[in-house]
């Protein structure tokens, strides 16, 4: 996650908004010959009364229609006809203007009319001609993912208005399951839909809510009532039968190091099995590799028939089985893992190695454990054996990072982890690392170019030295030491991936003092920004150089040369040099100033002094 408290609130909906876009595509343009295989599994599909009716793990292994059978998981493509902001997609809206919202007093192909008797039509022919009337199916009625609502005068009289659509959908959603009471309507409590109509809903009518807002903490305490997650899930529960939520179970941004979340899952789901809610969606990597994934979409599904089953029963059970030479070395690590998590402390969704590091991921721990699979895969045979050494594969990126956060000399072995995760992401075993779907081949690009050839910064004599910072009006937002220490450690960050060696500021005001009592004589001041506009990353507007306090030099933007890194021209790393004494200098501060944009901020690498 980045460091800026600010970016909190926007990662709630960047979150939201891929997950349902990465799975829209796989539903809503279903043929109608499916539609003889689609059955109603949510009436009596409840176990007990401690188990939630609808359960869905969005892993590899929950998406395998076999598998989530055998653990007893709902399957994501025959349960839903239309998912996500998918319906402007389903009924062609590009190609129909009166499909198309009115915002600010003008047609706005961007958004959709829920006020439109041809949209109600539209979407009426298709459920018809899918799905028939009589075999119920779960369907999602959204507007598209932009926060603008439709203020049409027919849409304005049902009770719109410019940042609220819940009265126009919740009237379009009561005409629908009026028409077809079989089928499961869902509201998506998000954006302009995020508050709940002032009537009850038909019992056919659902709300699905994410719970990314709700901290994820290893605590038996109950969430603050003033939670916005808190808050949705109260309001929508006094006018909804049909609460369901989606919430995360991997760690975004990379999903080859060990993320322990099963004891965190299994407080929050019985949380929601006491607030009602009645279906779960756990999102995870999708159809891409995730280090145990296996392990933990087999406990997890234990843990939504029954939150209040043991995580370390059911890891048993399913290690035994899948894996009966190799288990107790898996179970031990792994729950070293789960064990090792701190309690009471918040944590992100988006991390690098460096803030995994702090918190729970211990690099001698994985160092024995990645060893000690090799003896395994030599016992195991089959499956298991076939299982053990994806693994090992798998756990050769957070080797790699070990490697390149503690700047470690190349070595034989090193170049052998390489080849291994090299040859794996050849033949689509294991592609891509993150939710971005950040490529292997391109981390290994990067790694061979910064991180094997002698750096331009290798004799940096700023080296070990960690500057003491000051981020104006906003102290929470300093990072780690172990962090700021990357600003000297004579490596260069990979552009492609903003956790790899660089130190994420906000875009304000930021202040780096370094003590240089030791350092004399004439050389080069170096810096080395990041601009990555996919994640609102951008150099500082401007730098300042101070001596002793006092200002040297003053470095607008447009002087910096742009180096273009990445294939796509998207990521740059932008560098710039400055020809500077050190005589008579014991206080260097570099201050940066950024563009002081609410969700912009700024990613710095090396600062180097080179003579």
């Amino acid at each position: 996650m980045l460091n800026s408290t600010s970016r909190s609130n926007y990662i709630v909906m960047v979150c939201c908004v891929t997950f349902l876009i990465s799975l829209a595509c796989s539903c809503g343009t279903r043929a109608t010959n499916q539609s003889a295989e689609i059955t109603d599994i949510y009436a009596g599909d409840c176990l007990s009364d401690s188990g939630f009716c609808y359960r869905n793990i969005y892993s590899p292994t929950g998406l395998d229609a076999a598998t989530s059978a055998e653990l007893g998981l709902n399957n994501f493509d025959a349960d839903w006809g239309i998912w996500g902001h998918n319906l402007k997609k389903t009924v062609d809206a590009e190609n129909n203007e009166a499909f198309n919202a009115t915002v600010h007093g003008h047609k706005n192909s961007a958004q959709l009319c829920f006020s439109s008797q041809e949209l109600y039509q539209r979407t009426v022919d298709y459920i018809v001609e899918n799905f028939g009337e009589y075999q119920s199916i779960r369907i999602v009625i959204a507007p598209t993912d932009c926060p603008d609502a439709c203020t049409c005068n027919n849409c304005t009289r049902l009770g719109n208005t410019a940042n609220s659509s819940t009265p126009a959908v919740t009237h379009f959603v009561e005409q629908l399951s009026k028409r077809f009471p079989v089928h499961k309507f869902f509201i998506l409590s998000y954006l302009s839909t995020e508050q709940p109509p002032t009537h009850p809903l038909p019992q056919n009518v659902g709300v699905i809510i994410s719970a990314m807002s709700l901290p994820f903490c290893l605590t038996d305490k109950e969430p603050n009532p003033h939670n916005r997650f808190v808050k949705q899930l109260t309001q929508w529960r006094r006018v909804i039968k049909h609460l369901y939520v989606w919430d995360y179970i991997n760690n975004f941004d990379d999903y080859l190091t060990p993320f322990p979340i099963l004891k965190v899952a299994r407080l929050r789901l019985q949380y929601y099995k006491k607030q009602q809610v009645d279906g779960i969606f756990l999102n995870g990597s999708g159809y891409l590799y995730a280090t145990f994934g296996d392990l933990k979409t087999a406990v997890l599904a234990g843990l939504l028939r029954n939150p209040n089953r043991s995580v370390e029963a059911l890891a048993k059970e399913f290690l035994k089985k899948a894996y009966p030479v190799s288990y107790k070395w898996i179970y031990n690590y792994y729950m070293l893992l789960e064990d090792q998590f701190p309690h009471n402390k918040p944590f992100h969704l988006y991390m690098g190695s460096n803030q995994l590091k702090q918190l729970y991921f211990s690099a001698s721990k994985f160092y024995d454990f990645y060893n000690g699979l090799n003896t395994f895969i030599e016992q195991s045979e089959g499956q298991e054996r076939t299982n053990l050494q994806q693994l090992r594969t798998a756990l050769s990126f957070p080797l790699l990072e070990m490697a390149r956060m503690y700047n470690m000399c190349p070595k034989a072995w090193i170049e052998g982890v390489k080849k291994d995760l090299y040859d794996a992401a050849s033949v689509g075993t294991i592609q891509y690392y993150n939710e971005a779907e950040q490529t292997i081949h391109d981390y290994l690009t990067e790694w061979e170019q910064y991180m094997m050839p002698p750096s331009d910064i290798s004799n940096n004599l700023l080296s070990g030295i960690m500057p003491k910072v000051m981020i104006h009006n906003d102290e929470d937002d300093i990072p780690a030491c172990a962090e700021l220490l990357t600003l000297t450690d004579a490596v260069h960050g990979f552009p492609g991936n903003y956790h790899c060696g660089w130190v994420v500021f906000p875009a304000k005001s930021v202040d780096l003092n370094f003590s240089v009592n030791d350092i004399t004589g004439s050389g080069t001041l170096k810096f080395s920004f990041l601009q990555m506009p996919r994640h609102h990353i951008f150099p500082p507007v401007e730098l300042e150089i101070y001596k002793n306090d006092v200002l040297y030099r003053t470095l607008p933007l447009v002087s910096y040369d742009k180096e273009v890194i990445s294939s796509d021209g998207k990521s740059h790393m932008i560098k710039k040099s400055v020809p500077f004494s050190m005589d008579g200098v014991t206080r260097l501060t570099i201050r940066l100033i950024g563009s002081m944009k609410e969700r912009e901020q700024m990613a710095v690498d090396e600062i180097a002094f080179v003579k």
